[in-house]
């Protein structure tokens, strides 16, 4: 059975509106053509004597000027804007005036320190009481070093209450607890009494990689003359990958310039000021998985072949770009995912790539001419 191929199809444009007649006559009318004012202009006739059935004057805007130059001379004007000036100067002299006779600030640090004999009976009563709560800690502490709890769990406690660090402290001072968490190395089993054992990380705690999958390896020769040969042809970089045992193969291609440009453009223009830097990026490799996948074959039966930016053109590319991607190629989340999982593997090769390109042993084994 031959293979079905699928490729994009620019849709047809909208067919052209049909001409109409004439356009029916519109502002400036002819003189004596009656209409209907709306209730602005209305207001503003009236203001210049103009009554319902009066035709409207030629020299209006004369009128106009006139009507507003009698009701607000240029002298009123100005004498208005003086004695508004007079009294603001006036206004924040006043002010500065009433802040200059408010008594000084004192910030000196004796003056704002109250001594222990001053304090009322029930603040120091509190403040005793403080004092022998920190004593009892400092009692307690000590009691733990000498019971049977193993030294892990003791060392665990102290740091939990008064930080890292040997708890000495001289004859009658005491430290206030800081409460600490034990190191993320530590597990604490408080029940059984086991002490310490030691935590294996299974993702990292920032970004929640899988710390169990494997480093990518180094790209293959294949990957490495692929590579070259694009940057001298001038042509894209692309990679197959085959999954699912041999029944879906994927190729990804290299974007250029202009597509990471115009990808960068679109995000901007979607996202709000507010938007953070990696929901950004999230949208932003979207629509550059959608744009790096140059084919889908399915089970040897069908064949996808997706357009570039250039070819979709338009006002949004992009946006159209992923529309048709999840219409035709991938329409439930789950294979969308393994995708675009992919596609982050296809970029982890270039970065490779672009990172050892200076490298001597780029090329270390390609035998050389004899």
């Amino acid at each position: 059975m031959d293979m079905e191929v699928i490729k994009y199809q620019k849709p047809a444009p909208p067919p052209a509106p049909a001409p109409s007649g004439p356009l029916p006559a519109r502002l400036p009318l002819k003189p004596g053509v009656v209409r209907r004012v709306t209730a602005m202009e209305r207001s503003g006739l009236e203001a210049i004597g103009w009554r319902e059935g009066d035709p409207i004057p030629e020299n209006l805007a004369e009128n106009l000027a006139a009507a507003t130059g009698e009701l607000a001379p240029p002298e009123i004007m100005h004498g208005t804007l003086q004695q508004l000036e007079e009294k603001a100067k006036a206004d924040l002299a006043a002010e500065l005036a009433q802040m200059a006779a408010l008594p000084p600030l004192n910030f000196d640090e004796a003056s704002m320190a109250t001594p222990v004999e001053k304090l009322s009976p029930q603040a120091r009563s509190e403040f005793a009481a403080k004092l022998a709560s920190l004593a009892q800690l400092g009692k307690d502490l000590e009691a733990r070093k000498e019971s049977n709890l193993p030294p892990s769990v003791v060392a665990a406690i102290e740091t939990a209450f008064v930080g890292p660090g040997p708890a000495t402290f001289p004859a009658g001072t005491y430290v206030s607890p800081i409460p600490a968490s034990p190191s993320p190395e530590t597990v604490i089993d408080m029940a059984g009494g086991s002490g310490a054992t030691p935590a294996k990380l299974t993702h990292c705690p920032h970004c929640r990689w899988d710390l169990n999958r494997t480093d990518l390896p180094e790209p293959n020769i294949d990957d490495k003359r692929h590579y070259q040969a694009a940057f001298s042809t001038g042509s894209r970089f692309t990679k197959t990958v085959t999954l699912m045992g041999g029944h879906l193969q994927v190729t990804f291609r290299e974007l250029k310039v202009a597509e990471t440009t115009a990808i960068n453009v679109q995000v901007s223009n979607e996202s709000s000021p507010t938007l953070d830097a990696g929901s950004y990026m999230a949208k932003a490799l979207n629509y550059m998985a959608a744009a790096s996948i140059e084919s889908v074959e399915l089970g040897r039966q069908r064949r996808i072949m997706l357009p570039t930016l250039a070819d979709i053109g338009g006002t949004k590319p992009v946006a159209d770009l992923l529309a048709w991607a999840h219409e035709h190629v991938a329409q439930n989340e789950s294979l969308w995912r393994v995708l675009t999982s992919e596609f982050y593997a296809f970029r982890r090769v270039l970065e490779w790539l672009e990172a050892n390109a200076t490298s001597p042993d780029f090329y270390a084994e390609i035998p050389g001419p004899a």
